[in-house]
This record gives C-alpha cells, structure tokens and sequence, in this order.
C-alpha cells in the first residue's frame, strides 16, 4: 500500500463508484449478522471509519519506515523489499493499527458505555473496521491499477480485491475483536488478557498467509488464496451462527422467568427468540398501526432482550452498581411502554 502512485483521476473517481456500494453492502450484511441486541450506529460508523482513515493512515507511514530500514539494513531490491514488506511487514502493522480501533471500542464501548460485552459484539465491530480498511485500500489499489494498467486492469482488481476478496480484512480484524469480546465473558483475569492476545495473533496469521501466497506465488497463489480466503468466511460465518444461536438461548433462558409479567406468555417468548418471526411481526405492526407504533413495539423487542443479556452477566457474576441500575432501567422502560399500551 506505501508503494501506490499517483495516476489519472478518473480512474479513482471510478474506483469510489464501483467499490463502495460493494464494500457498503459487505457492511449492511455484517450489521444485519447482529440480530438479538444490535450495535448503536454511531459506534459502528465510528469504527468504520477508523479503519478507512486512521488504521489506513497510521499502516501507510508505519510501513514506509519499516521498509525504509529494512533496505538499509538488508540491502534487497525493489522487488525483494515489496515481497518481503508485504508478507511480513504489512499484516502485522495493518492489523496493530486496526486492532487499535477496538482496542479504543473497548474501552468506550465496554469499559465505559457497557455496549460491547460478549463475542459476537466484537466480531462486529472489528468486522466494521476491516471493512472500512477495506473501501479506502481497494480504491486506491483499483485506481492505481486503471492508471497503469487501463480498463482491463481496473475491472480484473475489482473483481478479485473487491468482490472475490472483500471480506478479507474483515476476518482477519473481527478476530481480534473476537478475543476482546470473549475476554468480556471470561472470568479469570489471565484468560481475560490472554484471548485479545489470541485473537489479534489469529488476525495476522491468516493476513500473512494470504499476503505470502499473493506474493510469493504470482498468479497461482492468488488463484489459491481467493478460495482459501472463502473457506475462512464460511467458518467465520459458522462461528457468528453459533454466536448468534448462544444470544438467542440467553434470551430464552432469561426471559422465561419473565413470564405472566414482561413477557405476556410462552408465544411472544418464541417470537422474541426467532427473528424471522419478530421482524415478520414488527412489520405488520407498521403496516396496520404506522411507524410510530412500529417504533415503540421494535424498542420494547429490544429492551427485553437488553434485559435478558444484563440479567445473564448478573447470573454470570458481574453483578456491579452499574449493571443493577441497567437491569432497573429496563424494566422501567418496558413498564412505560406497556404503559403506553405498546
């Protein structure tokens, strides 16, 4: 990435065109992933935009000193220096930089505003700054590839950067969110420091695995690392399903002691534990009632499952002040809302 050029505009003008609403799209299905307590849009924004500006910013310089030294220190080509920068160099300040964003997240985010606090928030959020690395490093990639190459070079990145490759910077850092949001889970404060640890070496293990067969191999390792790169995601997307079916029974477990009051009987609990059923529910709820009272019924959906997961790190033994008057807070939220006749 330190080695880009500048080129003709247009083609970057047509790169911000063409991998946005790809990248945009990527994001929208990582979003809609978290289906039981989703993230605050400004948080995800936020880390977002970390990862196209900062993270991007922060590895740019990082790398151009890195390379800097290695070449004098080892006296290789341009050509040996940018295999070796790449395999080596570049996962692991690429991924350092964006790891700082959920470092930051975490401590906003769970430390102090109590929203990232369990696996799958992790996965989130660290999926969403990999992303946002993603749209910023792609158009530039695909911008310098039409200024050099022309039209055949520009559509051939798109394709295999962009849409074959897409999500890899969103695996490799929802892994290092993945150990910050376990480590929210843990209750032994060396296994708390060890799984971010785990997660972030996981990150850059598999970002040098690509990076070297991109590199090392030419063509034919590219031809293996997009199909290894897809075998990653669907195990990634095995374990977000395992996460997601471990939020759905903490709401049902929680919320069954609910019954006959907060939660009118054992039909709403299904409901509220599959979410195909509840969106088919609340859309209704729109179509018959108008937006204001699909806003009160998706809030109440919500603050029941915010009850649920605070009264399962209650069960967990977390229970602190702060979580105490969450829990309070719920429940008189979803009094005034069963109040309002929600």
């Amino acid at each position: 990435m330190a080695h880009l050029v500048s080129g003709p505009r247009m083609y970057f003008v047509l790169a911000i065109i063409f991998v946005a609403p790809i990248v945009l799209a990527y994001a929208a299905f990582v979003r809609w992933l978290d289906r039981y307590e989703p993230e605050p849009l400004w948080a995800l924004s936020a880390a977002f935009v970390w990862g196209g500006t900062g993270a991007i910013a922060g590895s740019v310089v990082v790398t151009v000193v890195a390379d800097a030294v290695l070449q004098a220190a080892s006296g290789v080509g341009a050509a040996g220096l940018e295999a070796t920068s790449a395999t080596l160099v570049a996962p692991l300040v690429e991924e350092s930089w964006k790891g700082l964003g959920v470092v930051g997240l975490f401590v906003v985010g769970h430390l102090i505003l109590r929203e990232l606090d369990g696996p799958l928030d992790g996965v989130i959020y660290g999926g969403m700054i990999g992303l946002g690395f993603t749209l910023t490093e792609d158009v530039l990639y695909v911008g310098q590839a039409g200024s050099t190459e022309g039209a055949a070079g520009f559509a051939a990145l798109v394709v295999v950067r962009t849409i074959l490759g897409g999500l890899g910077h969103c695996l490799y850092t929802s892994l290092t969110g993945l150990g910050f949001g376990a480590a929210t889970r843990a209750r032994s404060r060396a296994v708390q420091l060890l799984l971010p640890v785990a997660g972030f070496g996981a990150a850059v293990l598999l970002h040098t695995v690509h990076n070297g067969l991109a590199t090392a191999a030419g063509p034919l390792g590219v031809l293996v690392a997009i199909p290894l790169t897809w075998i990653e995601v669907a195990a990634w997307l095995a374990l977000v399903a395992v996460l997601v079916l471990g939020d759905r029974e903490v709401v049902r477990r929680q919320l069954r002691g609910e019954l006959g009051g907060l939660v009118r009987d054992e039909a709403e609990l299904a409901r509220l534990c599959t979410v195909v059923t509840r969106s088919v529910r609340l859309l209704a709820v729109w179509r018959k009632e108008g937006f204001g009272a699909y806003r009160r019924a998706r809030r109440r959906d919500h603050a029941l499952v915010e009850l649920a997961l605070v009264k399962e790190r209650i069960a967990r033994g977390s229970a602190s002040r702060r979580l105490e008057r969450a829990e309070r807070a719920r429940r008189d939220e979803l009094s005034g809302l069963g109040a309002a006749g929600t």
